[in-house]
């Protein structure tokens, strides 16, 4: 398994260049950067469905939540890779549940309000292995981390 540094929610799968005038878009997933210049390329890790597709399961039974986002690994939303709760109010923190495709929690979203009101909030995942920690300006779920 490669390690990933960045990656970018969004459509483009390559970008518009000296050669290519417009870009080359591809279904909304979450993609991450490869190559360079002319060849690079915004490969898709998992994908982003539009509607939750006809028979599929809830992605959290018994747990009684509707359910909230959710990342599938194949493009026609098949098979469920992870989905987000929504939001919990915890201690004045938002809690986003993080489930895997089967339904069972796999860690946990916070999102830290900002001690001023010029900082950004931080964002922490906790799941059995090291915390990861990011920030940035907006209110909602980090879609970019570089």
């Amino acid at each position: 398994m490669a390690e990933v540094w960045e990656f970018a929610i969004g459509n483009e799968g390559r970008p518009a260049a000296s050669r290519r005038k417009s870009p080359v878009l591809g279904q909304r997933a979450v993609r991450t950067p490869q190559g360079g210049g002319e060849q690079r390329a915004f490969a898709p890790c998992a994908y982003i469905v539009p509607e939750r597709p006809a028979g599929s399961a809830d992605p959290a039974p018994g747990t009684g939540r509707a359910p909230g986002p959710r990342l599938y690994e194949d493009p026609d939303g098949r098979t469920p890779l992870c989905s987000l709760d929504a939001p919990e109010r915890v201690d004045g923190e938002r809690h986003y549940t993080v489930r895997d495709g089967q339904g069972r929690p796999i860690g946990t979203i916070r999102r830290i309000a900002a001690l001023k009101h010029s900082l950004k909030p931080s964002w922490r995942i906790e799941q059995p292995a090291p915390q990861l920690t990011s920030s940035r300006d907006s209110s909602a779920p980090p879609a970019t981390v570089r």
